[in-house]
């Protein structure tokens, strides 16, 4: 596989392995993993590669009869978890191991794992994602920001608000309706970290 490839997947198999470093993600050495459920569970796959090995899964009914909810995730996964295992014996320490290089000329960016865009301070899902030059994202993620809550409530103060705190705050400004387009509106539930 192409250095650029192996660098494209292993950005989004890195935030995989952040987000789930147990089960059928957690490898002891560096290995991209992308997994897939087709419509109605009718077959699940899982492609995984390291620096040395390729391994590949699909799991279903040969007439196409839909499975009984399996995902990519919960059943190829751990199938192609074993395989890379079995054939990467001496690595399970994981002693000495580095990611997969990035390619020459690509320019790191702390990303939010949310919203695509760059990270902000406030950013709290984020990972680190090679780009070509003049590919990478320039806008900042609007995800999260410092807000001020209603202690009471736990919504946005309101101008009368007595009990006043100061948090981030995660928003999804994408998934709200253009009357409230430049950011949440005053009593707005926000999910508070």
């Amino acid at each position: 596989m192409s250095r650029t490839g192996t660098s494209a997947i292993s950005a989004w198999s890195a935030c995989a392995r952040i987000r789930r470093a147990t089960g059928s993600f957690g490898y002891p050495f560096p290995v991209s993993v992308k997994t897939g459920t087709a419509k109605g569970y009718r077959d699940v796959w899982c492609v995984a590669y390291s620096d040395t090995y390729i391994a590949g899964v699909r799991v279903g009914h040969p007439d196409n009869y839909p499975m009984k909810k399996r995902t990519g995730a919960d059943s190829a996964a751990q199938l192609v978890h074993g395989i890379m295992e079995t054939l990467h014996p001496h690595r399970m320490d994981g002693m000495g191991e580095t990611a997969f290089p990035p390619p020459p000329g690509y320019v790191a960016r702390r990303i939010c794992m949310l919203s695509g865009k760059l990270a902000t301070d406030e950013t709290q899902h984020l990972a680190l994602e090679w780009f070509k030059p003049g590919t990478e994202p320039v806008e900042k993620s609007d995800v999260y920001r410092k807000v001020v809550i209603d202690a009471r409530t736990g919504r946005l103060a309101l101008p009368d608000s007595a009990a006043l705190q100061s948090t981030s705050a995660e928003s999804h400004p994408f998934r709200q309706d253009e009357r409230s387009r430049h950011g949440p509106n005053p009593g707005d539930p926000l999910v508070l970290r």
